[in-house]
Formats: C-alpha cells, sequence, structure tokens
C-alpha cells in the first residue's frame, strides 16, 4: 500500500530547501538560533505537537502536517524516520559548509553517504509507504551515486566558497581521477546489483538509469576537465555521444537563455507593479 504521492512528495519538496536554506545560506540567522530551530524540528519529525515560535517553524510544520495527513505515523512509521534521517544528515554536513573543520576522510564519506542515501530513500518511503530491504538498500545506494555525482559536478564552486566535499578532498591530494574511476566503478555496481538484475520487466529502466548516471559523470569531467590529465579526458571523451567541447558551448547557451528569462521576468513584474500602481482611468487603457 502506497501513501498519496500527490500530496507528500510536493510537501517534501519544501521541507528540505527551506531547512536547508535555514541551516546553510541564511546569513540572518544566528548560530544559536539555528540550533534551536534544528531541536524543534527534530522534534517536530518524532510527532511530538509544538507551537510555531517564528514564521519559519509555521511553515516547515504545516508542511510535515500535510505529509502526516497522508501518511500515518504507526503505519508509515518509516516515513518520518527516513525524514529524520534526512534531517540528521543535513546537520552533520554544516561542518562542510565552513571550510574550517578539520574533517577526516572516513567522515567525510560517511556524511556524503548519509546525506546522499537517506534522500532518495525517503522519496522512497514517500512514494511506496514501505519499502523490503533490497528496495531500500537499492535506493540508498542510488542517493550515494547521484550525490557523489553532484559533487563531482559541483568541485570548481565548492573550492571557491571553501566548501569540503570529497571531490575536493580529492583534487587537493591529487587523487580526482583515481576518484572518478572508482565513482564510475560503484555506479556500475550498483545497478549490477542482484535486485537491478532479478526484475526483467524493469531490466530497461535500471539500464536506462546506469546509462543517466554515467553520462552525469562524463558531464562533470567536461565541465572540470582542466582539473584532469588531459590523456584522461581525451580517452572518456571517446564514450560520451557528443564532444565534451559541445556540451560546454550548450551548457553556456543554455545558462544565458536562462538568464535573459529571468531578465524578461523581472521586467514584467515591474510593469505589473507600475500599472496596479497606476490610476484606474489609466489601467483601463494599459
Amino acid at each position: 500500500m502506497s501513501t498519496n504521492s500527490e500530496t507528500v512528495l510536493p510537501a517534501f519538496g519544501e521541507v528540505k530547501p527551506n531547512s536547508r536554506r535555514i541551516n546553510l545560506d541564511s546569513t540572518d540567522t544566528g548560530s544559536d538560533a539555528k540550533r534551536e530551530f534544528n531541536r524543534r524540528l527534530s522534534c517536530r519529525l518524532k510527532g511530538e505537537n509544538l507551537i510555531p515560535v517564528i514564521e519559519n517553524d509555521k511553515h516547515i510544520f504545516d508542511l510535515i502536517a500535510m505529509i502526516e495527513q497522508e501518511s500515518d505515523r504507526t503505519t508509515y512509521h518509516q516515513v518520518f524516520e527516513s525524514l529524520l534521517a534526512i534531517h540528521d544528515a543535513q546537520i552533520r554536513s554544516i561542518g562542510q559548509q565552513t571550510g574550517k573543520h578539520d574533517i577526516g576522510i572516513d567522515e567525510l564519506l560517511d556524511i556524503t553517504f548519509e546525506k546522499g542515501g537517506t534522500s532518495v530513500l525517503a522519496d522512497g518511503y514517500l512514494v511506496a509507504g514501505n519499502l523490503r530491504s533490497d528496495e531500500a538498500e537499492f535506493l540508498f545506494q542510488l542517493g550515494v551515486v547521484l550525490q557523489l555525482i553532484d559533487d563531482l559536478q559541483d568541485i570548481r564552486e565548492d573550492v571557491t566558497s571553501r566548501q569540503i566535499t570529497f571531490p575536493v578532498v580529492c583534487r587537493n591530494e591529487n587523487k580526482l581521477t583515481e576518484a572518478t574511476n572508482h565513482l564510475f566503478s560503484f555506479s556500475g555496481n550498483v545497478f549490477s546489483s542482484p535486485y537491478c538484475n532479478e526484475r526483467d520487466t524493469d531490466k530497461h529502466t535500471y539500464d536506462l538509469m546506469e546509462t543517466g548516471c554515467r553520462l552525469l559523470i562524463l558531464d562533470s569531467i567536461s565541465s572540470n576537465r582542466k582539473l584532469y590529465h588531459t590523456s584522461y579526458v581525451s580517452t572518456l571523451e571517446q564514450y560520451s555521444p557528443v564532444r565534451f567541447e559541445y556540451l560546454v558551448r550548450l551548457k553556456r547557451f543554455l545558462k544565458e537563455k536562462s538568464n535573459q528569462s529571468c531578465r524578461a521576468k523581472d521586467r514584467f513584474r515591474t510593469f505589473l507593479r507600475g500599472r496596479a500602481a497606476a490610476p484606474a482611468s489609466i489601467r483601463a487603457v494599459m
């Protein structure tokens, strides 16, 4: 039996970025306030009925209430356990953002695996309600692969902002190529597991997912090719459906189009504000 994913997924889709914004992106929220917010959010995810203290509380608590309406805590307790696991992983990952903490490679991998794995695992619980152990294991491993790919894609931005991620550490230790090869292997192992191969009817879906992950890794290499040896980049480019230079140009083109769209939206909003402020006699002909 599954939950109503049309309700719980949009709600979950807002809980995570709102929590992340307060913990990682907000410069207006002090460390004490963040710790108190995290404590209250943990209690709310555990099922405590708390009265919202600040606006952030109310918004996120309302989203959790939407999930509770569709997912009974007794029947679907793993839904809320997975949400709490994401929250805990997000708190652990705060040290990655400052660049000041001495995080060992083992702890860094633990944080990375936990953050990526719990995120996709929660998606699975929100859709299905309950999962078998092999389903949960596959979704967790898929989340790890996607998190590592995401960190590889963002390596240059993370270096600039002094965020500590596994690819950043490998790059600093001249082990980025080795780590990338391990990522290819790990991704392949996830999709060659018995869980994927014993389901003939879904095999084409897992093959497509594996191809997608491989292409994402290749795209990450193309975007950060200056961090790799030229021969390595040239070798892997042979496995890409298009040349890396084309991918770079395409991204640049799409980014410019996106910027143009944002500027057009800003101009339109300005127009609407001016229209709303105009006298009724003028608005009638606008």
